[in-house]
């Protein structure tokens, strides 16, 4: 079977969660896809802070731009957050054909365009699922089974946290402050 190496920038909750889901789900991911799908390097801010078991210290790196440049890696995956080095990183993975994936909503907000941009320039993949209404496959849903469909509107809260604020204001009539 194929196999798809994938480098991930940041391993705090999402992260995480990615590794832990590769892990449980693996094999599930792998028969859907049709690619064994392996984390080859793990790019950290603290290499000496403690990491669950479920990694490999040999594949961490303090230094991201070795998972960018790298020839082992076939996807980015950007958890990191951020606006820099978050934008650089995506830059240089999409330049060196790289396909992308990220969470990071405050980066495609800022230079979503520049990022889609360079994208199509390199004629590579950007999957940004994870940015866009808590992960719920809307990205692809319109890509694909929707697109025939004449869709004047799409109405939601941004977030779990805009959720929140908003719910609050409302049912205690308080300021968005």
């Amino acid at each position: 079977m194929k196999k798809i190496r994938l480098g991930l920038i940041g391993c705090g909750v999402v992260g995480g969660g990615v590794i832990r889901l590769l892990r449980d789900r693996g094999d599930e991911i792998a028969s859907c896809v049709g690619a064994d799908i392996e984390v080859v390097k793990i790019a950290v801010r603290d290499l000496a802070r403690k990491r669950p078991d479920i990694l490999n210290d040999s594949m961490l790196t303090a230094d991201p731009f070795e998972i960018v440049n790298s020839n082992e890696v076939d996807i980015v995956v950007e958890v990191m957050g951020g606006e820099e080095p978050a934008l650089a990183l995506a830059l240089k993975a999409v330049e060196h054909k790289k396909h992308i994936v990220t969470a990071n909503k405050y980066l495609l907000a800022l230079h979503g365009e520049k990022v889609f941009r360079a994208v199509e320039e390199n004629n590579v993949e950007i999957g940004y699922e994870a940015a866009v209404a808590g992960a719920v496959p809307i990205i692809s849903s319109l890509k694909g089974s929707l697109a025939g469909n004449r869709i004047n509107s799409i109405h939601g809260i941004v977030n779990g946290t805009a959720n929140y604020i908003l719910s609050r204001m409302t049912a205690e009539g308080g300021a968005f402050d």
